[in-house]
């Protein structure tokens, strides 16, 4: 086999798995694109929600941290609200102040 006829031989092998190697590229991509929307929606979208204050203002209580220690001239309020579902909602800080009831 002479020089010409490898670089011929190697050019047409290249040019066959161009098209697979193209096709994968496409279909990788698609699946970046599906999971990256995925895990943006997931994370980053928001939607509006709206609740009203219960009437029953929750015991005004001492924080603790992970350890379960009292943390100094911290305080929460553990609200349980209902926006699209009911969650629990907790109000924290170095003076908390309860929300008005029925607001």
């Amino acid at each position: 086999m002479d020089k010409d006829t490898y670089f011929c031989y190697a050019y047409t092998l290249d040019i066959r798995y161009l098209k697979n190697i193209r096709i994968m590229i496409v279909i990788a991509m698609i699946g970046v694109s599906y999971f990256g929307y995925e895990y943006y929606s997931e994370l980053y979208k928001t939607e509006a929600a709206y609740t009203t204050i219960p009437n029953e203002v929750p015991k005004k209580e001492s924080s603790e941290d992970a350890n379960k220690k009292v943390v100094e001239k911290s305080y929460f309020y553990n609200y349980k609200l209902r926006f699209v579902r009911e969650i629990e909602y907790e109000l924290s800080g170095t003076d908390p102040h309860d929300f008005e009831p029925g607001s």
